[in-house]
Formats: structure tokens, sequence, C-alpha cells
């Protein structure tokens, strides 16, 4: 069994915050990206994705573990 250490930064500023791991934009619990307007945008491992596949936590698993070959189910949950 390997374990992996990965380093998380949350950036904040004037503008809101931006959750990084491991030098990519992800967050699985919520947003990624928030900022003080109010807009947000959810990303898993530096690819925006929409919310409803982060909230579909099955679904988003198989995407970061990229075991997942349907790339139209995936299209459709990434909103292309």
């Amino acid at each position: 069994m390997q374990l992996f250490k990965r380093r998380c930064i949350v950036l904040t500023d004037e503008h809101g915050k931006v959750y990084v791991v491991d030098g990519q934009v992800h967050r699985e619990d919520g947003p990624a990206v928030e900022c003080n307007n109010g807009n947000k945008a959810w990303f898993l491992n530096g690819k925006e994705v929409s919310e409803e596949l982060c909230r579909n936590k099955a679904a988003a698993k198989k995407l970061i573990a990229g075991k997942s070959n349907n790339k139209s189910y995936w299209r459709r949950l990434m909103g292309d």
C-alpha cells in the first residue's frame, strides 16, 4: 500500500479564494473558486466541472481516479 502526501493550499486575496492541490485547482467538497461577488466554479484535478458532478461523489471519484471510459456521460456532466 502506498500513501501519497498531497499539498493543499488555499489562496486568498481581495477577490476571493482558490483551492489548489498539488499545483492544480481542485476541491471535492465544494467550489474550488469562490469569488467575493458570489461567483463560484467547481474544479477537479485542474478541470472545470459542473456542480452536479461534484455533488455526485461516486462519479467524481471515478473521474478523479481516471476510471471512467463513458465519454458522453462525462461530457454531459461537465457541461460540454
